[in-house]
């Protein structure tokens, strides 16, 4: 056969590995399977100059690039699969969604956090109805340990309409009582809580008190200690109002 026609053939075989490595469960096939799809394309791409752009075989050789990339990620070697992915999407005039999450999932896997949140930027502005990204690129900016970003990212969410739950708004105030945003924090979960966007509860109240404690704000916490004890019967929020008037020296008042 013509260097072409083998080439070709070589091409499908590696494609033929990988349906083979997908379609079993027993563990040692698939890794073998992958083993021999990576050096079919190996051997592929020893042979096949990278195309210019517009070139009649640059399509193949992103199919190639990508079964490759995929290749590479589920053998665990992340930080090929990261560059192979990131060539994937140079090379591709408009990449495609996998290409994206491929790229974004290898550099995840490669411990490159930091980057894997820029990568996730590009494609939220591309995709912003899709809420599954914002979670993503969240919780990239929560592994790459920069919170600020992760609350805006929530906030950004929230402009189109996800991660509105409790739970999110929740979370939020978590951020900012970490980042001792405590300022923030309190005037965030006070007006959530009269807005009915968190739970009205005892523990969501205390949590309020806590911040203007933080803050030195003594006069604060007993307002909200002392409006918020008057709707919940377990005596806690009573306790630790008690405890302010006996600093102020009221001891009839705390006694009672």
């Amino acid at each position: 056969f013509r260097k072409d026609a083998q080439l070709g053939m070589v091409f499908i075989l590696a494609q033929l590995y990988m349906q083979e490595a997908g379609s079993t469960s027993d563990v040692k096939v698939q890794e073998q399977r992958l083993k021999q799809a990576r050096q079919q394309l190996e051997s592929w791409f020893a042979a096949t100059p990278e195309p210019m752009l517009g070139a009649s075989n640059l399509s193949m050789y992103c199919d190639a690039t990508a079964l490759y990339a995929n290749c590479l990620f589920f053998l665990k070697d992340f930080k090929k699969s990261y560059e192979t992915a990131k060539n994937l999407v140079r090379l591709s005039i408009e990449p495609s969604d996998q290409s994206w999450v491929l790229l974004f999932a290898a550099q995840q896997e490669a411990g490159l956090n930091a980057e894997a949140a820029d990568t996730f930027e590009l494609f939220i502005r591309k995709f912003p109805n899709r809420k599954d990204y914002w979670m993503q690129l969240t919780q990239a900016y929560l592994s790459s340990d920069q919170p600020l970003r992760a609350i805006l990212t929530y906030q950004r969410a929230q402009e189109h309409g996800f991660m509105n739950s409790r739970s999110d708004y929740m979370n939020v105030f978590g951020l900012y009582y970490r980042l001792e945003e405590y300022s923030r924090a309190s005037e965030l979960l006070e007006s959530w809580i009269k807005s009915n966007k968190v739970e009205d509860s005892e523990e969501n109240w205390e949590l309020v008190s806590v911040c203007y404690a933080n803050l030195r704000r003594d006069d604060a916490v007993r307002t909200v200690l002392n409006e918020s004890r008057k709707r919940f019967k377990t005596g806690n929020l009573d306790f630790q109002y008690a405890q302010y008037l006996w600093y102020d020296g009221k001891y009839k008042d705390g006694l009672a």
